[in-house]
């Protein structure tokens, strides 16, 4: 009997299913059990015979002997139902599996008891149901989306609408674009004026370029709404409430262009609540040099001595002999203005090596993703030597420098030995970092900026660098949720012929120019590959990009397959498909490994609700929210079974 239920199971899986049940038949007539009977009803079910499969399901479950035959009978069941569109079926046998296992085990048949629940506006069962989907990250958009639904369509709610709104509003910039919008949209089906207000504010700043958002906008004007953002440029270069801040602001404008500074007319600083952005205002589709500033006006960080005083605050005192004398009176205003705006302080409470002190596991962890980066392999060392103010200094200095190359200082009278050296950049320190807008330019002795400004929101943006998320906050203290693309933590990979690949888990992208011609559009993604005297494969880097450019992934293995093939094995096609996939899914498998522990190092962290009140831990599950779904976007992208 057990040969043949094997002999079934192997024409399954070859999708035999006729030749499958003329066998299940004879088992069922001789001696029927709950293997062959289930067997049979899969098999209906994959040959699309809903209503055969249904009956021997309700036989099947009359013979189950333990819970987990229960439960696999009872999703079967509910799957069924679904097909055969009885949903309230379907929400009874998905209630009964809940009552047997209520756990994370089972979520994922919660998850679909409430979307059918939401679907027919059973708005009782969300309320018994979703709550407990908010504590899984594949499911907490999906349950709080149905809560805010179905509270929104309920009268006399108004509290747990109010709850579940604010959870929204503390979560929906982590959302990614097509996700917020269509929270938006269900917050604008209330007609709550108040509540559309209330997250409209909130989206703008991060989506405020998204098609979506600009029609919202434009419809609102149509109906008679006003913008919230004003188009009519202020009079003065510099404004907002904090007066101090202003003034000195104001200085360092007027001091940069007594030194040669030069800035665009339309360009004005906004302050608020000591943030300060730059916007360019009547700015045409023309991309304009914006901002241009002399190296001499740019403090290098080795002409001066930093220390803390008491109070937290930046000290900067020049050394005997500066580099670039020029910009001393540049370094003292900016010195003035990151103290006038608590910089420093609020540095230590969003900054990972000082915010996350009391969860060293954690912080290990999150540093161990990055070993070949000596900046963070630095700060590390110092947060464990417990030099706590010079790893204050070092990251937020660190976090703001800008390298200037040595032939380009000394050409412009700026002597130096050093190959580089690392300073401030004056004025466009101000500019916020966005993936895919402007970029720095360095050339004649000058640092500017050339391009648009936001159409929406005028505000004038730079791309900071070619990081991943975890990289910029480990280094600029925010999570950068439009990363394009992310790379491996160090892994080990195993070829199907046996031999190891050692991936460093580096983040250095190779420069075009040394990229061969025929590689050009992998440029970002190409790796360095070494073939070690023990054998070892070892390549410096792996890129998962975002499913825009998913197959970059694919070919840069291919690439790096090609490099090592020395026997000419991957020339045949078939062989070169069954090792990418057994890389690909290696890559994926091992990376979401690294961030179901970050996550469980998370959960551990601190008391219950901690995460909640501390915002270093929040950005924390803003990056494993990003990770997590950046892979599960690849493996649907590609059809990969792995969750």
């Amino acid at each position: 009997m057990s040969n043949q239920i094997i002999q079934v199971e192997q024409l399954f899986e070859k999708q035999k299913y006729k030749k499958a049940l003329l066998i299940l038949k004879k088992i069922n007539k001789k001696q029927a059990s709950f293997s062959s009977i289930i067997m049979t009803a899969y098999c209906f079910f994959a040959d699309k015979k809903y209503t055969q499969s249904n009956l021997y399901l309700m036989q099947a479950l009359a013979l189950t002997s333990n819970n987990s035959q229960k439960i696999d009978t009872l999703s079967y069941l509910a799957d069924t139902q679904i097909k055969l569109n009885n949903l309230n079926q379907a929400v009874e046998h998905y209630i009964s599996l809940l009552a047997i296992d209520g756990s994370i085990a089972t979520e994922k048949h919660r998850a679909a008891l409430c979307q059918i629940a939401g679907s027919e506006q059973k708005h009782q069962i969300i309320f018994d149901y979703a709550p407990k989907l908010l504590r899984l990250v594949e499911y907490s958009q999906t349950g709080l989306y149905l809560l805010l639904q179905s509270h929104l369509l309920t009268p006399d709610n108004e509290k747990n609408t109010d709850f579940y709104l604010n959870k929204l509003n503390t979560e929906i910039t982590s959302f990614h674009s097509g996700d917020a919008s269509r929270f938006f949209a269900l917050v604008l089906t209330s007609g709550n004026q108040g509540y559309i207000n209330r997250l409209s504010d909130i989206v703008e700043k991060k989506f405020s370029h998204e098609k979506w958002f600009k029609e919202y906008r434009l419809q609102q004007e149509k109906q008679g709404g006003t913008l919230r953002i004003s188009q009519d440029m202020p009079k003065d270069r510099v404004v907002g409430g904090n007066i101090e801040l202003i003034s000195l602001v104001n200085d360092l404008l007027t001091h940069n262009e007594l030194l040669g500074a030069k800035f665009h007319p339309n360009l004005r600083i906004i302050e608020d609540n000591g943030e300060l952005s730059v916007k360019i205002y009547q700015q045409n589709n023309k991309a304009q040099k914006l901002l241009d500033i002399p190296f001499k006006c740019m403090p290098l960080l080795n002409d001066f001595n930093f220390r803390l005083d008491s109070k937290g605050y930046l000290v900067a005192t020049p050394i005997e002999k500066p580099i670039n004398p020029d910009a001393i009176s540049s370094m003292f205003l900016m010195e003035k203005i990151y103290n006038s705006s608590n910089k420093v302080n609020q540095w230590k409470d969003i900054y990972p090596f000082i915010a996350l002190q009391e969860s060293p596991e954690l912080l290990q962890k999150l540093s161990s993703a990055k070993p070949q980066s000596k900046k963070i392999q630095y700060y590390y060392q110092l947060l464990q030597d417990k030099q706590y103010d010079q790893l204050t200094l070092k990251s937020f200095l660190g976090s703001r420098s800008f390298p200037y190359e040595q032939h380009k200082l000394n050409k412009n009278g700026i002597i130096t030995t050093n190959e580089k050296e690392h300073g401030l950049l004056s004025i466009i320190d101000f500019l916020n970092h966005k993936v895919a807008s402007n970029h720095y330019q360095s050339d004649s002795g000058r640092v500017s900026v050339s391009g648009l400004a936001d159409s929406t929101t005028l505000e004038l943006f730079v791309h900071y660098n070619n990081f991943d998320p975890l990289l910029t906050y480990l280094i600029y203290g925010f999570v950068d949720l439009d990363s394009p693309y992310i790379f491996s933590v160090p892994i080990e990979l195993a070829l199907l012929t046996g031999e190891r690949i050692k991936v460093l888990g580096n983040s250095n992208i190779i420069k075009e120019d040394k990229v061969p011609e025929r590689f050009k559009h992998l440029s970002k993604y190409i790796t360095d590959v070494q073939i070690q005297s023990d054998g070892y494969i070892q390549i410096d880097k792996i890129i998962i990009p975002n499913t825009s450019e998913s197959h970059l992934l694919r070919d840069v293995l291919t690439v790096t397959l090609n490099t090592i093939n020395t026997q000419g094995k991957y020339e045949n096609e078939v062989v070169l498909a069954q090792e990418l996939s057994n890389l690909e899914l290696q890559i994926i498998s091992q990376n979401m490994s690294y961030w179901q522990e970050v996550q469980r190092l998370l959960d551990s962290s601190g008391e219950k609700g901690s995460i909640q009140k501390n915002p270093a831990l929040q950005d924390v599950q803003l990056l494993i929210n990003f990770f997590k779904t950046h892979y599960r976007k690849y493996c649907a992208k590609f059809g990969i079974n792995m969750f």
